[in-house]
């Protein structure tokens, strides 16, 4: 099939060129490749499920648990990047930059992309910040349309899918490590996605289902109070102690950082309902 042909062929030359110039002008190479394959006029989605589905497919997969978009599949990979392809249901993404580096193509349906700036104004622990998101560009995408990816807040951005199904390819290089993503509300906060930070509030959610845990008995951290507020903002849990234990602890934000975490999470929310 040709499409697959092409895709090996993308990978190699992205694998090429990264091996003799790394990252520099990465994005800018990745955006050129995409188009100048052309992949979007070979693209057909039932041949690529069956090969994903086929009992000899064994290509090793960035998202085995499928953690991003509905469907992920990675397409090809080289030393030093891989093709992945990306099925989205209609929806926004996060606001997010990333820890990598490349492009990505649209394939099927539209996408609309905004591309904003953070101004930090107020650092709140490692891993959160307050700051102004600007709106940078906005712009929609077909299938042939490339966008490349930026380092970090160099491209800050938010993906809404605008159709009952849209398809993207990444042609990105690997995470780069001691670099995490980061997520971004309207309002104003932003986070680190540091995995330690991840962990222990997940950590600190599930036992609260297993014992009678009260805030008093737990030292938390800024950063691990804001991020378990921010997670469990549209819980719809009635556990008591839960539901205690998070009444606490915006008070004790409230009180200690004049920070109202759930206010920042209501306005965001009041945008993001607005763009839909």
């Amino acid at each position: 099939m040709i499409f697959f042909e092409k895709v090996a062929e993308v990978v190699f030359l992205a694998d090429e060129y990264l091996n003799h110039h790394g990252h520099l002008g990465f994005p800018q190479k990745a955006e050129s490749l995409l188009k100048g394959a052309g992949l979007h006029q070979h693209f057909d989605l039932k041949p690529i499920l069956k090969f994903a589905l086929d009992k000899n497919f064994s290509t090793s997969q960035k998202y085995p648990h499928f953690e991003f978009s509905d469907f992920p599949l990675t397409l090809a990979s080289g030393e030093h990047c891989f093709l992945d392809m990306y099925c989205w249901r209609r929806r926004p993404t996060s606001i997010h930059h990333h820890h990598f580096v490349g492009a990505f193509q649209c394939m099927r349906g539209q996408n609309l992309d905004w591309s904003y700036e953070f101004r930090e104004t107020k650092r709140l622990g490692d891993y959160h910040s307050l700051g102004h998101l600007i709106l940078k560009s906005q712009h929609s995408l077909y299938p042939g349309d490339v966008v490349p990816i930026k380092w970090q807040e160099d491209f800050i951005h938010q993906n809404l899918h605008d159709d009952e199904l849209t398809i993207n390819l990444c042609l990105r290089t690997h995470d780069q490590p001691g670099s995490y993503l980061s997520d971004y509300l309207f309002s104003g906060l932003k986070t680190i996605k540091h995995p330690d930070l991840i962990q222990k509030v997940e950590r600190i959610y599930r036992s609260l289902f297993l014992s009678e845990i009260t805030l008093s008995e737990i030292d938390l951290s800024l950063d691990e109070s804001i991020h378990f507020l921010t997670q469990t903002y549209h819980h719809q849990s009635q556990g008591v102690t839960f539901l205690k234990f998070r009444k606490d602890l915006c008070h004790q934000v409230m009180n200690k950082y004049e920070l109202d975490v759930d206010y920042l999470c209501q306005q965001h929310e009041i945008h993001l309902n607005n763009l839909e």
